[in-house]
């Protein structure tokens, strides 16, 4: 009896083995078909190489992050999520990809060192993202009185639901973070 349970449980264990090799070969084919449909692949490149756009016919050249493997992707979507064609792994897209690079600003914080991007709009005040401390002065002067009314609040990043600790004055209405945990760039509206 003993030898007939080891026996059922080796035939449901080959049964299994097929179909999980069954069900990758199909999960491999969609991929594979979904990756040819927006990227074409060429040789490989060092790492460091950077996205490249083409003006022929829309063209972004992705270094994928883990083979070094160069894809181009037509007609790039924003927001839409690519992946290598030779290892499947997901690559790094800008999201405003459709757009002409531009050379983000960066500015270090005075307190920390942590070099912080700063958004191309514009904002009430920007912290830094690790120890929040104020990296520019606001666009609009304040007053002797909102400086002494400073506030802590506590906002969950959009991105990874990290939750930053950010100091306000009482006179904003809108500020931009950088989380500390995924450096996401936050514009939150402040009641």
């Amino acid at each position: 009896m003993e030898s007939q349970k080891d026996e059922s449980r080796i035939q449901q264990e080959e049964s299994d083995a097929i179909l999980a090799r069954h069900l990758q070969e199909e999960f491999d084919k969609l991929n594979e078909a979904d990756a040819m449909q927006n990227v074409r692949s060429e040789d490989t490149v060092p790492r460091s190489e950077p996205l490249r756009k083409s003006s022929v016919n829309n063209v972004l050249t992705v270094p994928c992050p883990e083979c070094t493997f160069n894809n181009e992707i037509l007609n790039p979507v924003s927001g839409k999520c690519y992946k290598c064609i030779q290892c499947y792994t997901q690559l790094n897209v800008p999201s405003s990809c459709t757009k002409e690079e531009e050379h983000p600003q960066v500015r270090e914080c005075p307190a920390c060192h942590l070099k912080n991007i700063i958004p191309s709009r514009k904002a009430d005040a920007l912290l830094c993202g690790a120890c929040y401390q104020q990296l520019v002065e606001p666009s609009s002067p304040i007053s002797e009185q909102s400086t002494q009314e400073v506030r802590s609040v506590q906002i969950r990043c959009g991105e990874c639901s990290a939750i930053n600790l950010v100091q306000v004055t009482s006179n904003l209405n809108c500020i931009q973070f950088e989380c500390g945990g995924c450096t996401s760039i936050n514009e939150v509206a402040l009641p």
